[in-house]
């Protein structure tokens, strides 16, 4: 019986040994807060003083030496994410995650992005690389001075492997692939789409901007310049025919709607004319995929004049990507505009060779190694005079792809310039030379002007018939250069009555619509709802720019509760029927938690969609062609959606009903059913039970049992996937919400999900997460300093 105890005594304590080993090591790579640092290649001491979030201000006497800091700064907090940042573009996720990465690095080398930016940054003006090359530095040595690598690398057990100057570029890149297709799916997709329909099906199902009505029934597009009149037309060929030829002996049924949601990201901002205190206001809200630790960095450093810059970082790169600097604030949003061509090649009949204008030509190839579980994998990868081929067509012709990232124009560290920008004339000028994913800018000055423009390289190239993927053998519809300053579309908020607006929409629908073009851009709702809000009032401060930011008002579903009000009219049970009114008398059109009227008209609308128009998405899928993906063309589907429910024509019903009242009252029920899923009465079925936000960590995913350390907790959010302002999706949004005045850095507000630090036992590690999730106006400038740290230069070790 001793020997017994005795053992379990020593189990006991060998347990807590390991668990403190353990506790001891991942402890051990905590980031260091106070003190003084020597050795540093600095030309001057830098000081660094962290608030209660873990915000960081930087006093430093040059760009060099403040690129320096920031670049230790997220070698100590971000490193494992700027890590996945780079490995992300250059396709060498394997290396730490094995097989499993392998498809995703081959995608990715397609583009060989490493030796694109390896040569890029090889052509850096002195000045850039300069800053740069300190940057590099700073985060080698902020990694080198952590007790023990990130914890991130002992789970994995994998060494750290230092960072280099084009790894920066990497992140940029990497960027491009969240923000744009790398496979060229949006034009794949609709080449797809438009030769499997007839030519009505096809134009009704995806109507461009010049085919939507300007019938309030339809018209949802909110620019800020030009407009749009054609009607829209329902197809002539029966569904029953169309479906019965795109996929011939199968029995379709609904097909289950994702509706994912993908562009979210809203800018706008008021003149000074237009706020309460005179100096104009920029909001800005970059939906992204949210993981833990987030995207962005929050920082602060003061420039040589005096003048603070404040805004979010992205580790990896040594830029304030949004923010202010007391002259001017700006933000982005995506811009969803054609970057990017696919071509059709036409190849001689061993493939060895393609057309061009100019004669055959033979392909180009690159060798690339893939390392999975320090084994080689070789892949090859062939490239044109227009880009890479990234696969093929649904006839198997062999696709390139001509891309803005590929390019030394798309990628570049202009954007550094920003900080320093004293006007918006300087800052226009910036964005007509940097190289990024191009963005809509919002961008105020503090003599009160308001300014739209697109920030980043604008292609100057042919404009052919429009056909999705093109054929450029007969005539080379390659870019000729890139546009001039002078060329780049740009709206004042004068024009406007003092306000200018983005989401994601199609902003220039005049004669400059040609310069962004399509490129998978979102239905103007949200931006529709943002001018409203923004037209509603006279004069507007931050208090009231946030309100708009969180604005969960869904418009377009309005109508939508009053379409299952007119069928339950028709309803024959009369108790469902009162249980529906019950629940539809609620109902105010905001996505909020407590909500269950929200949830019930948003699971019709699914509803109605997936038995209407669900079957030829179905049939479209059943061709298994590996280009085609719905998610990426869906964005439109609620005007032919509505034309289809509103005329109701025979023709047009799914065969799988016995009529349009049969189909509209399966809806119902379905919606309903949905509701009570779970076993709960449907009037406790609330919005906030099936709208659940769960953002992860990477490993989270990967090893049970972390969650409960690297998760964010689990929690009802309010907003939806789409079609509202504050869009929010299980693990999608608001990637920062930002509002600020230049001059008036102090009365600005900042939210960021997650918090400063990437490691799970910070202080910092959830700071502000929460004012994130509720919306309470958390201050924009860093708060009280709490923290002191010196980095001092070689001389004074």
């Amino acid at each position: 019986m001793k020997i017994i105890k005795r053992l379990l005594l020593m189990a006991f304590v060998l347990t807590l040994l390991a668990f403190g080993g353990v506790y001891f090591a991942v402890t051990a790579s905590l980031p260091v807060l106070e003190g003084e640092w020597g050795g540093h290649p600095l030309t001057q001491a830098v000081k660094i003083e962290r608030d209660s979030h873990g915000v960081p201000t930087i006093s430093a006497a040059n760009d060099a030496d403040r690129a320096y800091a920031l670049g230790w700064l997220h070698g100590q907090d971000r490193y494992f994410q700027m890590d996945l940042l780079r490995r992300n573009a250059a396709g060498e996720l394997s290396e730490l995650f094995g097989s499993a990465a392998l498809d995703w690095d081959r995608e990715m080398r397609t583009h060989r992005f490493r030796a694109r930016a390896r040569q890029t940054i090889e052509a850096l003006p002195e000045a850039q690389r300069t800053v740069i090359d300190s940057y590099t530095a700073g985060v080698n040595e902020g990694v080198a001075s952590l007790g023990a690598r990130p914890f991130e690398y002992l789970l994995l057990m994998q060494s750290v492997r230092p960072w280099s100057a084009e790894d920066s570029l990497l992140c940029l890149y990497s960027m491009y692939v969240d923000l744009q297709d790398h496979d060229g799916s949006y034009e794949r997709s609709l080449d797809f789409m438009q030769a499997q329909l007839p030519a009505d099906w096809f134009e009704f199902l995806r109507p461009q901007p010049a085919d939507i009505g300007d019938d309030s029934k339809f018209h949802w597009e909110a620019p800020l310049a030009g407009d749009v009149t054609t009607r829209l037309a329902l197809p002539e060929m029966p569904i029953a025919d169309l479906l019965s030829g795109l996929a011939p002996g199968h029995t379709l049924a609904a097909y289950h709607w994702a509706d994912e949601g993908i562009p979210g990201s809203n800018n706008w901002g008021v003149a000074g004319s237009r706020s309460h205190h005179g100096a104009a206001i920029v909001a800005d809200d970059m939906h992204l995929g949210i993981r833990v630790p987030n995207t962005w960095y929050r920082a602060s450093w003061y420039l040589e004049d005096g003048r603070r810059v404040t805004g979010a970082t992205l580790p990896g790169t040594p830029a304030m990507v949004v923010g202010s600097n007391e002259k001017i604030a700006w933000g982005f949003t995506n811009t969803y505009g054609d970057w990017s061509e696919v071509v059709r090649l036409v190849t001689d009949d061993r493939r060895s060779q393609y057309l061009t204008p100019t004669g055959w030509r033979e392909f180009d190839y690159h060798e690339e190694i893939i390392m999975v579980n320090n084994h080689p994998n070789p892949f090859t990868v062939r490239e044109t005079i227009w880009g890479p081929v990234i696969g093929e067509d649904e006839q198997g012709n062999l696709l390139a792809y001509r891309w803005i990232a590929h390019d030394q124009q798309g990628a570049n560290f202009k954007i550094m310039e920003l900080s320093k920008a004293l006007s918006s004339a300087e800052a226009l000028a910036i964005a007509s030379r940097s190289g990024v994913p191009a963005q809509n800018m919002m961008l105020a000055d503090a003599e009160g002007n308001l300014s739209w423009s697109v920030f980043g390289a604008i292609p100057d190239r042919l404009w052919l018939d429009k056909q999705w993927v093109q054929d450029w053998s007969q005539q080379d519809g390659n870019w000729q250069g890139y546009r001039a300053a002078e060329d780049y579309p740009r709206v004042v908020a004068d024009e406007l009555d003092g306000y200018l607006w983005t989401a994601n929409s199609q902003v220039l629908m005049d004669q400059r619509y040609p310069l962004i073009g399509d490129g998978g851009y979102d239905i103007g709702i949200r931006a529709g709802t943002i001018a409203e809000r923004l037209a509603a009032k006279t004069k507007l401060n931050e208090a009231d720019l946030l309100a708009i930011q969180l604005d969960t008002e869904n418009r377009l579903l309005g109508r939508w509760a009053d379409h299952l009000r007119d069928v339950v009219d028709i309803q024959p049970e009369p108790v469902f029927a009162a249980e529906l009114l019950a629940i539809l008398d609620e109902w105010d059109g905001h996505a909020e938690v407590s909500s269950v009227s929200y949830r019930l008209v948003s699971a019709y609308r699914q509803a109605v969609l997936e038995n209407s128009l669900g079957p030829v998405y179905q049939a479209l899928t059943l061709k298994d062609y590996q280009g085609f993906s719905v998610k990426r063309i869906d964005n439109f589907i609620d005007n032919p959606l509505w034309l289809l429910i509103s005329e109701q024509p025979d023709h047009l019903l799914n065969p799988a009903f016995v009529s349009w009242e049969a189909l509209l009252l399966n809806s119902a029920r379905t919606a309903f059913s949905e509701l009570t899923l779970n076993g709960l009465p449907a009037d406790e079925a609330t919005w906030g039970l099936a709208h659940q936000l769960h953002l992860q960590h990477p490993l989270s995913r990967a090893v049970p049992g972390l969650g409960y350390f690297l998760d964010m907790p689990q929690q009802a959010i309010a907003g939806d996937r789409k079609n509202v302002v504050r869009i929010q999706g299980r693990a999608f949004g608001a990637s920062q919400r930002m509002v600020v005045a230049p001059g008036r850095e102090a009365d600005g507000i900042f939210h960021m999900p997650t918090g400063q630090s990437g490691h799970p036992f910070s202080e910092f590690y959830q700071a502000g997460h929460q004012d994130w999730v509720e919306g309470n106006p958390s201050p924009f400038l860093p708060q009280q300093t709490i923290y002191h740290l010196k980095l001092l230069p070689a001389a004074h070790n």
